[in-house]
C-alpha cells in the first residue's frame, strides 16, 4: 500500500514536518501560554516587552555560533541542541515558582538561543532536503501540519490552565513540554545528515550589490519582521486583556488554528497551479496590513474576531511564497548554494533587525504611556508586511544560472 505524502518518515522531507509539527506543538503549549505567565506575575506589558526583546537579540547570536560549527556538527544535531535548551528553558521556568521573574533579561537569551539553534538547524535541513519543484508543496504542507499542531494544543493547554488552581496548570504544560521534546529527540535518530556542500564566509550572505535581488529580499525581511516579532506574542496579551481567560484564548487558538491549517492547505494548491507568487504575496500584505488598522478604531471581543479570522485566511497566503521565494534566491546560484549557511545568517540578521525594533518599541511605550497608545502602536507596526511585498516585487529567477562572482573565496 502506497504512504501517503508527509506520513512517510522514510523521506527527508517528511520526516522533517513530523520533527517540526511535534516542536510547534511543544512550543504550542508553553509558548503560547508564556508571554500570558509573564503577565500574570509581573502585572506589566513591559517586563513582556524586556523578556521578548533580550529573546530576539540571542536569535542572531545563536545563528552565528551555529554557522561556525556547522562545519563540523551534522545539521540535525543542531535541532537537538535548540530542544535541549529550550528544555533548560521551562524548567527554569518551573523551578521559580510563581514569584515575579527577576531575571527577565536572562532568561529571554536562554529562549531565544535555544529557538535559535533549532531554527538554524531546521532552515539548512529544509533548504537541503527540498527542491525547486517540491519546495511550494513542502512549505504548504509544513504550514498545515504545523498549524494542527498549534491549534489543538492551545486549547487543551487553556483547558489546564484554567481549570487548575493558581499557577499549577502553567506547571503541568510546561511538563508536558517536556515529555514532546524528549520524543522528538528520539525521533531524530531517524535522521541522516545534509550530503550537499557548503563553504562558511559570513561575507558572502552580504554582498548586496553582487546580487541586489537578496538586498531587496534581505529588506523586506526586516520589515516582516517587525511585524511578526511583535504579533507573536502581543495577540496573546490583548485577548488576556480583553477576556481574562486563558481558556478563552486556547478556544480563540482552536477556531484560528483550524482556519489557519485550511488556509495553509489551500495556499499550498494555489501553488501548484502557477499562480503568481508575488501576486499572492502583496495581496495577502496588503490584506493584512489593513486588517491591522482595526485597532486604530476598535478595541473589542468583535474586533478580536474580525482580526483573528481574516489574519488566519491571509497569513497563509502570504508565508508560503515569500519563504518559497527565498529560499529559492538561496539556491539561485551554484555559490550561493554552497554559501547557503551565510544566507541564513544574513537572513536571521535581517530578522532581528525588524524584530528589535518592533519589540523596543513596544517596550519603550508600554514603559512609558498606557494601553491604548500600546495598542496603537501596534496596530501601525502591523503595516509591516506592505512594506516586504513591496521591496521584493522586482526579485526575480534564473534557475541555476552561473554565479555572478567567480570562484569561491
Amino acid at each position: 500500500m502506497r504512504t501517503l505524502g508527509w506520513l512517510n518518515m522514510q523521506s527527508g522531507s517528511s520526516l522533517l514536518i513530523w520533527l517540526n509539527s511535534l516542536f510547534l506543538a511543544a512550543m504550542a503549549l508553553s509558548g503560547t501560554f508564556i508571554n500570558i505567565y509573564i503577565f500574570r506575575v509581573d502585572h506589566s506589558v513591559a517586563a513582556i516587552g524586556q523578556f521578548n526583546f533580550f529573546e530576539y537579540i540571542a536569535y542572531p547570536f545563536a545563528f552565528l555560533a551555529a554557522g561556525k560549527a556547522s562545519s563540523f556538527v551534522k545539521e540535525i544535531w543542531f535541532l537537538r541542541a535548540g530542544v535541549v535548551l529550550l528544555t533548560g528553558f521551562f524548567l527554569w521556568i518551573i523551578m521559580q515558582g510563581n514569584a515575579p521573574m527577576v531575571d527577565l533579561s536572562l532568561l529571554g537569551i536562554l529562549y531565544g538561543f535555544g529557538q535559535g539553534i533549532y531554527w538554524f538547524g531546521f532552515n539548512i535541513l529544509s533548504f537541503d532536503w527540498t527542491t525547486w519543484e517540491t519546495r511550494p508543496s513542502f512549505q504548504g504542507t509544513l504550514g498545515f501540519a504545523g498549524s494542527i499542531a498549534t491549534t489543538a494544543f492551545p486549547f487543551v493547554a487553556g483547558i489546564l490552565i484554567s481549570k487548575a488552581k493558581n499557577f499549577s496548570g502553567y506547571h503541568l504544560v510546561f511538563i508536558i513540554s517536556l515529555m514532546l521534546f524528549a520524543f522528538l529527540l528520539l525521533l531524530t535518530a531517524k535522521a541522516t545528515h545534509s550530503r550537499k556542500e557548503k563553504t562558511y564566509h559570513l561575507r558572502e550572505g552580504f554582498r548586496f550589490r553582487a546580487d541586489p535581488d537578496w538586498f531587496r529580499l534581505w529588506v523586506g525581511t526586516i520589515a516582516f519582521g517587525l511585524r511578526e516579532g511583535v504579533y507573536a506574542f502581543f495577540i496573546s496579551i490583548v485577548v488576556y486583556s480583553l477576556t481574562k481567560s486563558e481558556e478563552f484564548y486556547g478556544m480563540f487558538s482552536l477556531v484560528i488554528g483550524t482556519l489557519s491549517f485550511c488556509a495553509f492547505f489551500l495556499a499550498g494548491r494555489l501553488q501548484k497551479w502557477k499562480v503568481s507568487k508575488k501576486a499572492l504575496l502583496f495581496v495577502a500584505a496588503t490584506l493584512l496590513g489593513v486588517l491591522s488598522l482595526l485597532w486604530l478604531v476598535f478595541e473589542n471581543i468583535r474586533t478580536l474576531w474580525v482580526f483573528g479570522v481574516f489574519t488566519a485566511l491571509f497569513f497563509p497566503v502570504f508565508m508560503v511564497p515569500y519563504q518559497t521565494i527565498l529560499l529559492n534566491e538561496i539556491e539561485e546560484t551554484r555559490r550561493s548554494i554552497q554559501h547557503r549557511t551565510a544566507y541564513f545568517i544574513s537572513r536571521e540578521v535581517a530578522l532581528a533587525l525588524g524584530r528589535l525594533t518592533g519589540v523596543g518599541l513596544i517596550w519603550w511605550v508600554a514603559a512609558n504611556y498606557r494601553w491604548p497608545q500600546v495598542i496603537h502602536t501596534y496596530s501601525l507596526i502591523g503595516l509591516g508586511f506592505i512594506i516586504t511585498a513591496y521591496a521584493i516585487r522586482k526579485v526575480e529567477f534564473k534557475t541555476k544560472k552561473e554565479p555572478s562572482i567567480s570562484g569561491a573565496d
